[in-house]
């Protein structure tokens, strides 16, 4: 299993197809889940080279270690469905977390450890709180 701080084991490429893939699994059963975090912030500005060369220079991107997660964004009315989706897709689930802190965010880990992934409900709480939607 990977670890909090590990780096995604994954092409930028292959991790964006698998982020993106999630969401549209999602999707198909109407799980709202958004992809946040640096994933999501690659994904608004990879096409702006003003952008890229900004977080090149503050040494966010390398391309062996941009990524560390996937952050995820959902709804707590929906916790159950996202836990289903991810055994569905074969994510192994991390069961003291989301055990002890499933009512604001759960962790599931990629079915060959490349990766693990955060599903944050209603907001995320950090230094601000980040809300989702209505």
């Amino acid at each position: 299993m990977g670890t909090p701080n590990e780096k995604v084991k994954l092409s930028i490429d292959d991790f964006i197809k698998e982020a993106l893939f999630i969401v549209e699994e999602a999707n198909k059963k109407n799980i709202h889940l958004r992809i946040l975090g640096a994933l999501g912030i690659y994904l608004h500005i990879n096409n702006d080279p003003i952008c890229l060369d900004l977080l090149s220079k503050l040494g966010r991107i390398d391309k062996d270690t941009l990524f560390t997660d996937l952050d995820l964004m959902g709804y707590s009315k929906q916790r159950k469905e996202i836990s289903k989706l991810f055994e569905q897709l074969g994510y192994v689930p991390d069961r003291m977390v989301n055990t002890l802190f499933g009512n604001k965010r759960n962790i599931f880990y990629h079915p060959k450890g490349y990766f693990h992934l955060d599903v944050f409900y209603d907001k995320l709480e950090f230094s601000h709180d980040v809300p989702f939607g209505n």
